[in-house]
């Protein structure tokens, strides 16, 4: 069943299946990465009470974001590092106040997430985008 805050996040989830587009588009080989992970992740919001869906989805969004990370560091120099920064301290402060604010109880945790997921789209666009900005 999906929860009305999921739908927030099914939507942003739904997302990354752009932007693996997008990098499948560019003939970056890190899409396939960013598409596993982006079904992972929308299956997870849509049952978010399912704890195996959860593993699943916590351990592709991993491994995709050691990738996409290491991708980034490898080709970027310069300014486009500090926008690199800039957005993994997004990604760090989002993803840390949405599981700070659910644990709480916060009803507007969903919004931190959110987030979360608009920086983990900003971190990908760049990582598509890195021959361009070199």
């Amino acid at each position: 069943m999906i929860y009305k805050p999921n739908i927030l996040l099914c939507f942003s989830s739904a997302s990354f299946l752009l932007t693996s587009l997008y990098g499948y588009k560019k003939q970056q080989y890190m899409y396939q990465f960013d598409l596993i992970s982006a079904i992972c992740s929308l299956m997870y919001w849509l049952d978010p009470k399912n704890m195996y869906k959860r593993i699943v989805d916590v351990g592709t969004a991993n491994i995709a974001s050691v990738v996409f990370f290491t991708h980034i560091y490898k080709n970027t120099n310069g300014k486009i590092r500090y926008l690199m920064w800039f957005n993994i301290g997004g990604v760090v402060t989002c993803f840390t106040l949405s599981c700070v604010t659910s644990r709480i109880k916060y009803n507007n945790w969903h919004h931190f997430h959110f987030m979360f997921h608009i920086f983990v789209i900003g971190t990908k666009m760049i990582a598509y985008n890195t021959k361009l900005l070199l």
